[in-house]
C-alpha cells in the first residue's frame, strides 16, 4: 500500500547536529548573499539517529533554503532535542508564512501555494514533497505551524532507534 518502499535507504549511524551543520555549510555562499541570521541550539544527546545520510542532509538543505527563500531578511533557529525515543529536529524562519488552509497541502507532490507573490520563488513544487518522502521512510513526522508574516516552524521527529 505504501510507496515507501520507493526509496531505497541506506542506514547508517549518524550526528544529526553535525549533518545540520554540514547543511548549513552547504549553503554558505547563499547564507552571506542574503545576509542569513542562523541561530543553532543543539542537543547534547540523544543526537544519533540511524539514517540515511544523503537524503537527510537533501531534506535539511531543502527546508533550510525554503526558510532563506521566503523571507526579506531571514532569521532561521534551528534547533534539536531528545524527546524520548524520537530526535526532534525545527527549523524556525522569520519569513511570510503558510496561510492555514495551505499547510495542510503544501507537502503534496507539485503543491505550490497559489499567492502571486510567492511564485517569484523558483521551483518546482517538489521540495517538501520530497522531504515528506524522506521522512516517512524513516518513520517519522514532520508538521508545520505557521501564521503570515508571521513566519513557519518544520518540526520533524525521528525515531533514534
Amino acid at each position: 500500500y505504501t510507496d515507501r518502499s520507493k526509496l531505497p535507504l541506506e542506514k547508517e549511524s549518524l550526528d544529526v547536529n553535525a549533518l545540520l551543520q554540514q547543511a548549513i555549510n552547504d549553503l554558505h555562499p547563499l547564507i552571506e548573499q542574503k545576509n542569513v541570521v542562523i541561530n543553532t541550539s543543539f542537543s547534547q544527546t540523544g543526537n544519533i539517529v540511524n539514517a540515511d545520510k544523503a537524503y537527510l542532509l537533501l531534506t535539511f538543505i531543502n527546508l533550510i533554503e525554503n526558510a532563506i527563500k521566503y523571507a526579506v531578511q531571514p532569521v532561521i533557529d534551528i534547533s534539536t532535542a531528545e524527546e524520548g525515543s524520537d530526535l526532534l529536529i525545527s527549523i524556525k524562519d522569520n519569513g511570510i508564512g503558510i496561510a492555514k488552509e495551505h499547510q495542510k497541502k503544501i507537502f503534496d507532490r507539485f503543491y505550490r501555494i497559489p499567492e502571486g507573490e510567492l511564485h517569484t520563488a523558483k521551483g518546482f513544487g517538489l521540495g517538501l514533497n520530497f522531504v515528506k518522502k524522506v521522512i516517512d521512510a524513516h518513520n517519522g513526522k514532520i508538521e508545520v505551524e505557521s501564521e503570515p508574516s508571521k513566519g513557519s516552524t518544520f518540526m520533524i521527529s525521528i525515531p533514534r532507534t
